[in-house]
């Protein structure tokens, strides 16, 4: 039983980059902090979506859309309420997201989905 890691590597890198960024403003001591709540929280939504659809593969897709989402949720609050912001790299990554939720829609793998695996045969 293999579990896909990517939903949490997904969190583990823009807290790290922001820490990179922000190098100076940033304590050391916060960043531990920040990647085990996120983490948690990364995890949390993984198992609730998990338990409601009973495919790991696509839980993991969902969660990483769900990250995603999180992750430019700030790009989008500056797009809306700051001005003078890089609008078209906003719209262009949300466009991208949402064609990546409709192709992931129609991935799915036969051999990981349990309605799609054979009956035993005897």
């Amino acid at each position: 039983m293999s579990l896909p890691f990517y939903p949490w590597l997904l969190v583990i890198i823009p807290i790290l980059h922001y820490y990179r960024k922000n190098l100076g403003l940033v304590n050391d001591a916060e960043v531990p902090p920040t990647i085990l709540l996120a983490l948690a929280g990364a995890s949390l939504v993984f198992a609730l979506i998990n338990r409601l659809i009973r495919d790991r593969y696509l839980s993991a897709a969902i969660t990483s859309l769900c990250v995603l989402v999180f992750s430019l949720s700030g790009h989008v609050y500056v797009e809306l309420f700051m001005p003078r912001s890089l609008g078209i790299w906003t719209v262009m990554a949300l466009l991208a997201l949402f064609i990546a939720s409709l192709a992931l829609r129609r991935i799915r793998p036969a051999a990981c989905s349990p309605r799609w695996r054979r009956a035993s045969t005897r």
